[in-house]
C-alpha cells in the first residue's frame, strides 16, 4: 500500500511541475501584455489559479490510481520505483498517463518558448524603465536558459515515457536514472535561473531609477 501512495504522490508532482511553470509563464505574459490591468497582478488571483492547478493534479493522479487499482484490478505496480511507468506489460491507464505526461511536457516547452519570445518583443517596443538593449539581453538570457533547461529535462523524460509505450520490455536502469536524476533536475535548475536573471534585472532597474531620480532633483543654489 505504501508503494501505491508513493505512486499517487509521484504522479501528482509529475503533473504539477510543468503545469505550474506553464501557468506562471502565462501569467507573466499577461502582466507584460496588459500592464494596466490590475487583475493579473493580484496575488489572490494568482494564488487561486495555482491552488486550482494543485487540486487538478491531486484529483487527476488519484483518479489514475483508482482506475488502475479498482477498475483494472492491479494489486501491484509494474514499475519497481512505484510510478506509473510499465516495465513489463502495460495497462490502458498506464498508457494514457504516460501519453498525457509526454504531451504535457512537450506542450509546456513550446508554450514557454512562445510566451518568452512574445514578452521579449513587447518589452523591446514598450519598455520605459531601462534601455531596450539591457531588457533584451536579460530576457533573452532567461528565454534561452529556461528553454534549454526544459528541453534537457523534459524531452528525455518524454522520450522515456514514449519508449515505455512502444517497448514490450522497458529497461529498468533507464527508468531508475530518469526518476533519480533527470526528473528532479528541472525543479532545481529553473528556480535558480529565475532568481539569477530576475535579480540582475532588478538591480539594473533600481540603478537606472536612482540615476534618473538624482538627475531630476533640482539643486539648491545659495544667493549671495
Amino acid at each position: 500500500m505504501v508503494c501505491h501512495v508513493a505512486s499517487i504522490i509521484s504522479a501528482m508532482f509529475s503533473v504539477l511541475s510543468p503545469l505550474m511553470l506553464l501557468i506562471l509563464t502565462v501569467m507573466r505574459s499577461l502582466v507584460v501584455l496588459y500592464p494596466l490591468n490590475p487583475h493579473y497582478r493580484d496575488f489572490k488571483f494568482t494564488r487561486n489559479v495555482l491552488m486550482l492547478a494543485s487540486l487538478f493534479s491531486f484529483v487527476f493522479s488519484t483518479s489514475v490510481w483508482l482506475v488502475y487499482y479498482f477498475v483494472e484490478r492491479n494489486e501491484k505496480l509494474s514499475s519497481p520505483m512505484c510510478v506509473f511507468l510499465s516495465v513489463s506489460g502495460q495497462t490502458m491507464v498506464v498508457k494514457l498517463f504516460t501519453g498525457f505526461m509526454s504531451i504535457l511536457q512537450l506542450l509546456t516547452s513550446v508554450v514557454i518558448l512562445a510566451a518568452y519570445t512574445l514578452i521579449l518583443k513587447t518589452l523591446r517596443t514598450k519598455s520605459d524603465v531601462q534601455p531596450k538593449a539591457k531588457v533584451g539581453k536579460s530576457m533573452l538570457a532567461q528565454i534561452v536558459l529556461v528553454t534549454l533547461s526544459n528541453k534537457f529535462c523534459w524531452i528525455p523524460t518524454s522520450i522515456i515515457c514514449l519508449m515505455s509505450l512502444i517497448l514490450s520490455q522497458f529497461p529498468t536502469d533507464v527508468l531508475v536514472w530518469t526518476i533519480i536524476a533527470v526528473m528532479p533536475l528541472n525543479s532545481v535548475v529553473n528556480p535558480f535561473i529565475f532568481l539569477v536573471v530576475n535579480l540582475k534585472t532588478s538591480v539594473s532597474i533600481n540603478t537606472k531609477s536612482s540615476d534618473t531620480t538624482s538627475s531630476t532633483v533640482p539643486t539648491k543654489t545659495t544667493k549671495l
